[in-house]
């Protein structure tokens, strides 16, 4: 089946990777043929690029989530020019500690939720009856409230 997930930020998310089929088509311009391999989309499910793409895929949607977050908290902060790739965040020097502090606030409300638990809630209710998930890995004492102190949480 296909996963859907929705982002921190209220994001929907929809992991659908097919199997594709390859077709030969001959063509003739003139006095030459031509023989082109296309791909088509078929309606099986590739079920080992879902199984291999499915926690970067989450993990990423959570990064984009976090990025989304912290520009907004760092524009109400009056922060104008963002640099942002993936993870990484940049600003201009005299926007630099407002951006620390949106980045920090941005990641002790996103990681204070218990994000797989929430992954695992709404994966579980696409699935057949009779399909249950493995138990979440128990967590340590980690309390993602302590970033907004960090001083190395971003630099």
């Amino acid at each position: 089946l296909p996963v859907r997930w929705t982002t921190p930020i209220g994001y929907p998310v929809k992991q659908d990777y097919r199997k594709y089929r390859s077709r030969s088509i001959k063509t003739k311009i003139g006095d030459t043929v031509r023989q082109h391999k296309i791909r088509e989309e078929t309606d099986k499910i590739d079920s080992r690029k879902m199984v291999n793409g499915l926690a970067p895929n989450w993990v990423h949607s959570v990064d984009a989530a976090l990025m989304f977050k912290t520009v907004l908290k760092a524009k109400h902060c009056g922060v104008k020019s963002f640099a942002v790739v993936h993870d990484s965040f940049a600003t201009v020097a005299a926007d630099a500690e407002a951006l620390s502090l949106s980045i920090r606030e941005a990641a002790a409300e996103i990681f204070s939720r218990d994000l797989l638990a929430e992954f695992k809630a709404e994966v579980e209710a696409f699935l057949p009856p009779g399909v249950v998930l493995p138990e979440i890995p128990e967590y340590g004492d980690l309390d993602p409230a302590c970033v907004r102190d960090s001083l190395y949480f971003f630099n």
